[in-house]
C-alpha cells in the first residue's frame, strides 16, 4: 500500500502468461509521473487522497499527447483517428 491512499498494487510473477514487460514498465513510469506531480505540488496527505484520481487522469492524458520515438502519430491519434482538443 502506498502512503495510505487505499491503493494496493499487485504485480504478476515473472515468467507467467500474465507477465508483459513493456506494460509493466509503462505502468511503473506512469506511476512515477503521478507521484512526481503530487510531490511537485507539495500536497499534504489529505490533498494526495483528494487529488489522486485527478493526477492519474492528467498523467494518462499527458502520456497520450506525446508522440513516441519512431512513431508519426500520438497514441490518441492512432486510437481515435483525431487530434486532441486542448
Amino acid at each position: 500500500m502506498r502512503q495510505g491512499l487505499g491503493v494496493q498494487f499487485e504485480f504478476p510473477s515473472k515468467n507467467t502468461l500474465q507477465h508483459n514487460g513493456q506494460v509493466e514498465r509503462s505502468f511503473a513510469t506512469l506511476f512515477g509521473k503521478i507521484w512526481a506531480m503530487m510531490s511537485a505540488a507539495n500536497f499534504d496527505q489529505k490533498e494526495k487522497e483528494t487529488y489522486w484520481i485527478e493526477a492519474v487522469a492528467m498523467a494518462a492524458k499527458v502520456d497520450n499527447i506525446f508522440i513516441r520515438k519512431g512513431e508519426k502519430r500520438s497514441p490518441h491519434k492512432k486510437f481515435y483517428n483525431k487530434d486532441l482538443d486542448y
